[in-house]
């Protein structure tokens, strides 16, 4: 396609106002292209009226987009008093590549304002990305870019505006700015921002002890010299009964300098004689990292 939505797209944009009830399930989208976004398939969520889509079990495998989103671009926006359900479910996004962000999916939702007692919801949850890059230099996110944009001063009508991103399994993707795995962008016009925007990211499917892994180096990250607050990206082996057994990647170590120190349970005598660094292994306890 020389536009958006290389093998497939759907849009139920401003122009209409009645309920729409879509879903997209069991379909292959292989080997397609965009000029722009969306290389695999693009599903827009932007009308007036009521609207449910539910995107699950479909393959996204080799596609490419010259713009955002190799494999699937999902978008919700709302500034009326309608709303929208969006569920992307146990779908695989392998091989897809972006020149801009998002790799393999790049999730949208942005909303303005709430209708009295609706959920506003895009729940993203139980997928399977693996191998997918992202060539771009604003958002990143070879796996999952997951951008929420939630613009609302007050509590509104009491309605919810909920975006989970959760029990997906991110592995083997790459970036070329930041969120080799996944890169999760919120933004608010105001600080906090109300109750009504609530979002819950697990970016991976699991939390665990570094006491079960030995980490081998680090890949990127920062650090606030001012709170001690750090989050770093870290590769190593999975150790069981005190020997490797496979390799790790993807993972995300975050935390405080001074809380992770003070864990700081034993001190090897291995230093590496090559390095201009001297340091030993370190055996930390109960550090807890997000990756699989």
């Amino acid at each position: 396609a020389t536009n958006d939505g290389g093998g497939f797209d759907f849009r139920a944009d401003s122009g209409h106002t009645r309920a729409v009830t879509a879903t997209i399930r069991g379909n292959d989208f292989v080997n397609n292209s965009s000029g722009d976004i969306a290389g695999g398939a693009q599903i827009f969520a932007d009308g007036t009226g009521p609207e449910t889509i539910t995107v699950s079990g479909n393959t996204f495998d080799s596609n490419n987009a010259s713009g955002t989103a190799g494999g699937l671009y999902v978008r919700a926006f709302r500034t009326g008093i309608s709303w929208f359900q969006v569920l992307v479910e146990d779908n695989l996004l392998t091989g897809n590549t972006a020149l801009s962000d998002g790799g393999g999916m790049y999730v949208n939702m942005d909303v303005r304002s709430l209708g009295v007692g609706h959920t506003y919801s895009i729940i993203v949850r139980g997928n399977t990305v693996t191998g997918n890059t992202s060539s771009g230099n604003q958002y990143g996110g070879g796996g999952i870019l997951a951008r929420y944009e939630c613009d609302l001063t007050v509590e509104d009508n009491a309605a919810l505006a909920e975006f989970v991103l959760a029990d997906n399994i991110v592995t083997d993707n790459s970036a070329l700015l930041a969120g080799g795995g996944i890169s999760v962008t919120v933004e608010t016009n105001v600080a906090p921002p109300p109750a009504s925007c609530l979002a819950v990211f697990e970016p991976a499917s699991a939390t665990m002890d570094v006491y079960n892994n030995l980490l081998t180096g680090f890949s990127g990250g920062n650090s606030n010299s001012a709170t001690g607050d750090f989050s770093v990206g870290v590769r190593g082996m999975w150790v069981e009964g005190g020997k490797p057994v496979r390799p790790i990647s993807e993972m995300n170590l975050a935390g405080n300098h001074l809380k992770v120190w003070n864990k700081l349970a034993e001190l090897g005598n291995d230093p590496n004689p090559y390095s201009s660094i001297q340091c030993p292994s370190l055996r930390f306890d109960k550090v807890q990292f997000s990756g699989r």
